[in-house]
């Protein structure tokens, strides 16, 4: 009877192992790295441009309301009050003072929690914080064209500034970028 053919160990002839791989190389570590900086760059870039486009529509929006405010003044022969405070802006016409509030054009305008407004009235600076709850700063239009003199700058906290000036004689500018009043 033939026995079974056992093999023993050193009978077997040695394969190279191949060894599972562990950890990545070094131009796959670069390649990753790469890719997570370029999606990183091109998100903050989206939204630190959306952030300054409201901002700077935020401010076009109050100089064009501000100048259709000044010839509503001028053709209709009543007094416009633009009121403004940190949260919001409205205009008001006529002595009487009554707000525009179904108007749609002139309705109150609430301001975005992330954007800040500085106002100055005639070279002197508005401290919002010393205002009641309910009190405005206010830019008078009179009938005859003559105007508070006003700067007034919209601006974020990540230094984008936007500002807006306005003389005697109703000669509002939008500015454009600016430094921030934060700076």
């Amino acid at each position: 009877m033939k026995q079974p053919y056992l093999k023993t160990k050193s009978q077997f002839k040695s394969f190279p192992v191949l060894r599972s791989q562990r950890g990545f190389t070094l131009i796959e570590l670069i390649v990753v790295i790469l890719i997570i900086g370029l999606l990183l760059t091109m998100a903050s870039m989206s939204v630190t441009t959306s952030t300054d486009k409201s901002l700077e529509s935020e401010a076009k929006r109050f100089a064009s309301l501000m100048k259709l405010a000044s010839d509503e003044s001028i053709m209709n022969s009543q007094l416009v009050r633009t009121q403004i405070n940190k949260q919001q802006y409205q205009f008001s016409f006529g002595f009487a003072g009554e707000i525009e509030s179904e108007d749609k054009i002139f309705r109150p305008r609430e301001i975005s929690d992330n954007i800040h407004i500085d106002v100055i009235l005639e070279d002197e600076e508005i401290d919002f914080e010393r205002l009641e709850e309910g009190e405005f700063a206010n830019i008078y239009v009179l009938p005859s064209g003559e105007m508070t003199p006003f700067t007034v700058t919209f601006y974020q906290d990540n230094g984008a500034a936007y500002q807006i000036t306005g003389d005697f004689n109703s000669n509002i500018e939008f500015v454009g970028q600016v430094e921030s009043p934060d700076s």
